[in-house]
C-alpha cells in the first residue's frame, strides 16, 4: 500500500495546526478539497492555497477518521499476523517436544542415562551440566529414569530443612521445609512425615499429610505447634516422598531432616 500521500497529508495537517488556519480561499477548490481522494488533497495542500476553518475542520475530521480506520485495520492485521505466529510457534515446539520424547523412548537416552548422570556430576561446562539436568528430569517426568538415580538425585540435591519459629507465647512451634538445587519434574509426590522426640516417635501418621509437584521448592512439608516439648529435646523429622503412575507407586524414598534442639520454651 502506498502510503505516501496519506502522510502528506498528515504532515500539511500539523503544519496548519503549528502555523494557524488561514481564512481565505474559493468556494470551488474547497469543494475539490473536500470531496477529493489524498493525492488531490496533497496537492492542493502543497499549491500554497488558503482555506478557511470551517473547510480545514471538515478536512481533518475527514481524514481523522480515514486514518483512525486505517490504523484500526492495520492493527487488527497485526494481530492476527501475531496469532498465526502464535500457533505456529506452538505447533513447532510441540513438534519439537514429541520427537523428544520418542528420543527419550529409544535406547540411545534410556541406555546411556548412567553416562548422562555421570556426566553431569563431574563437567565443569555450566552448557553441558544444564543440558544434562535437562535431560535427566525430562526421564524422570516421563518415568523412564532409574529409581537408583531418583534416588541419588535425591540425596544430592533435595534438603529438609527443620525450623523451631520462635513467638506465639514461647509455645512450641516447628515447620519442616523443602529446599532443592536440582530441575526436579513436575511430577505430583506425595509426604508422609514421621516426628522424632528424643529418638523416639511421637507422631506417625499412615497417610500422607501433603501433596505437590515436586519441583516447587521453598514449600512447607509440615509443621507442628503445641505439644508435649521440653526444652533440651531433639526433634527431627523423617519423611516418606512417594510417586504413583495409574495409581500404581512406583518410587519411594525416605529422607531425614536436621536435628533440632528445642529452646527458649515456657516451662
Amino acid at each position: 500500500m502506498n502510503t505516501k500521500p496519506l502522510v502528506k497529508v498528515v504532515i500539511g495537517l500539523v503544519a496548519i495546526g503549528l502555523v494557524g488556519i488561514p481564512t481565505y480561499a474559493k468556494n470551488e477548490v474547497a469543494t475539490r478539497m473536500i470531496s477529493g481522494s489524498p493525492p488531490i488533497v496533497a496537492r492542493e495542500l502543497a499549491s500554497g492555497q488558503e482555506y478557511p476553518p470551517d473547510v480545514l475542520r471538515t478536512l481533518r475530521m475527514k481524514f481523522s477518521e480515514e486514518a483512525s480506520k486505517k490504523l484500526g485495520r492495520l492493527v487488527e492485521e497485526m494481530y492476527k499476523k501475531a496469532d498465526e505466529l502464535e500457533g505456529f510457534v506452538s505447533c513447532q515446539l510441540a513438534k519439537v517436544r514429541g520427537r523428544f520424547y520418542v528420543e527419550l523412548r529409544n535406547e540411545s537416552y534410556s541406555v546411556k542415562q548412567e553416562q548422562i548422570y555421570r556426566e553431569f556430576k563431574d563437567t565443569r561446562d555450566a552448557a553441558v551440566r544444564e543440558r544434562n539436568a535437562y535431560i535427566l528430569s525430562e526421564l524422570w517426568k516421563a518415568n523412564l529414569l532409574s529409581n537408583e538415580i531418583k534416588d541419588r538425585l535425591v540425596d544430592d540435591y533435595y534438603r529438609l530443612v527443620l525450623l523451631q519459629v520462635y513467638g506465639n507465647y514461647q509455645a512450641p512451634n516447628f515447620v519442616v521445609r523443602c529446599y532443592q538445587t536440582f530441575p526436579f519434574p513436575s511430577v505430583w509426590t506425595r509426604f508422609t512425615p514421621t516426628l522424632y522426640i528424643n529418638g523416639e516417635v511421637a507422631w506417625a501418621p499412615k497417610d500422607p499429610q501433603k501433596g505437590h509437584a515436586m519441583s516447587v521448592n521453598n514449600s512447607t512439608i509440615t509443621s507442628r505447634i503445641g505439644g508435649v516439648v521440653k526444652n533440651g529435646d531433639v526433634l527431627q523429622y523423617e519423611v516418606k516422598m512417594s510417586q504413583e503412575v495409574d495409581k500404581q507407586v512406583v518410587w519411594e524414598k525416605t529422607i531425614w531432616s536436621n536435628q533440632v534442639i528445642a529452646q527458649g520454651l515456657k516451662e
